[in-house]
């Protein structure tokens, strides 16, 4: 394996048999005057592979076991989530723990101001989020504080996300946030994050969110049904188009009528069971 440039003692740059560039980390693997000719294969300790050229230059004032410990985690999250996660996601994580380690240093912690809605709309993202903070605090032995899990867990979605943009991902939780004030005022009902059927819509808001900022609504028909169940659940109803028009006003979105009669069948089941 030829190693082309240095990034620090212990990372380097290089190209693999099939000519493909590779950044690699290992105890003295920069040092020697490059390029040369590594041989010894077995002082590697990570791989990575497309990695964005930006990320290359914050690995480089990384230090190489927060590095390690986080590519453990990206492992983790994509196993437990089953999805594949942004390629540069170790490195932003590792450059988010190496600072969060000099402020938990300094006795200054810092709450998420999104701490509450992360726990209701993304509860498989917490619970990965939870075991990188038992496996930060094993390998690093540093007393990580329950706030550290809200933070993680917004690293985690964004590596999920194409864009790979916390702004995004905020606009996200906000118009989700808003959408949940308006069922809670219009069903009368109280949104539980644990309760199936709340998670359930959530996530069903989630993806109409993502296909209205995409422009790519569902295709599938309706069968002239949005006539009856306007008849059939008028309060449900009344709800979905108070929905339409926030998007409307807010974000100059407006869903289709097969949009519109899927909402209102994942309100219509929500309002039923929280009834029963």
């Amino acid at each position: 394996m030829k190693i082309v440039k240095r990034i620090n003692t212990n990372a380097a740059i290089a190209i693999t048999g099939n000519k493909k560039e590779i950044v690699i980390l290992g105890k003295g693997v920069g040092f020697p005057k490059v390029p040369y000719e590594l041989t010894d294969i077995s002082v590697i300790e990570r791989t990575f592979y497309d990695i964005d050229p930006i990320y290359i230059n914050v690995l480089a004032n990384l230090s190489n076991d927060i590095v390690i410990v986080c590519t453990k985690i990206y492992e983790l999250a994509k196993l437990k989530l089953e999805c594949e996660l942004n390629t540069n996601f170790p490195i932003i994580l590792a450059d988010h723990i190496q600072f969060a380690i000099e402020r938990i240093r300094k006795n200054f912690d810092v709450k998420n101001p999104l701490e509450y809605e992360l726990y209701q709309f993304y509860p498989k993202e917490i619970k990965v989020a939870k075991e990188a903070i038992k496996i930060l605090k094993e390998e690093l032995k540093e007393n990580f504080p329950e706030s550290e899990v809200a933070s993680i867990t917004l690293h985690i979605i964004n590596a999920e996300k194409e864009s790979n943009n916390i702004q995004n991902t905020m606009k996200e939780i906000k118009i989700l946030t808003d959408i949940i004030k308006i069922v809670e005022k219009d069903l009368g009902i109280k949104f539980n994050k644990e309760n199936f059927y709340c998670s359930r819509f959530i996530t069903h808001a989630r993806f109409l969110i993502q296909r209205l900022e995409k422009n790519t609504q569902t295709n599938e028909t309706s069968n002239g049904l949005l006539p009856q169940m306007r008849r059939e659940y008028p309060g449900v109803f009344i709800c979905c188009m108070n929905i339409q028009r926030y998007l409307k006003k807010e974000h100059q979105w407006k869903c289709n009528d097969e949009e519109i009669m899927f909402l209102m069948l994942h309100l219509n089941r929500l309002k039923t069971k929280n009834k029963a």
